[in-house]
């Protein structure tokens, strides 16, 4: 159910409001709503010699149960919700945007880290290249 925090703030969007439409802006603080999935959790590493992208799939418990890999995000992550690997919205979502950000990251060479934003100026390195291993 979608919960709508309370503010007092004038709202900040630049075009008037139309009869019947509510203007909501967007906000999120991990540290207040973060909750993990109980199904687990993923990592992804760009592969850039391979242009390919790895999803591990681990349990909470920290164990690592699958690997599954691709050349798009999108195959990677229907992937997942066709295995019934995640079960939360947020980390859906999630998920989505950091597996496009890997896939832009290895079309273009560019450094990629999970959950830092992709700085589309910072070329990889070599080091990148030895770095993302299995």
């Amino acid at each position: 159910m979608f919960r709508q925090r309370k503010t007092n703030q004038k709202s900040d969007w630049p075009y008037p409001e139309r009869e019947g439409v509510k203007i909501i802006k967007a906000e999120y603080d991990d540290g207040k709503e973060w909750v993990q999935d109980p199904v687990g959790y993923f990592t992804i590493k760009p592969f850039y010699k391979e242009k390919k992208i790895a999803c591990r799939f681990y349990t909470n418990d920290h164990k690592r149960k699958y690997l599954i890999y691709g050349d798009r995000a999108r195959d990677i992550y229907n992937t997942i919700v066709r295995m019934g690997l995640i079960s939360r919205f947020e980390h859906a979502a999630y998920l989505g945007k950091e597996l496009m950000k890997a896939e832009i990251a290895v079309k273009n060479n560019l450094h990629f880290n999970q959950d830092e934003d992709l700085n589309l100026k910072k070329k990889t390195t070599k080091k990148d290249y030895e770095y993302y291993r299995l």
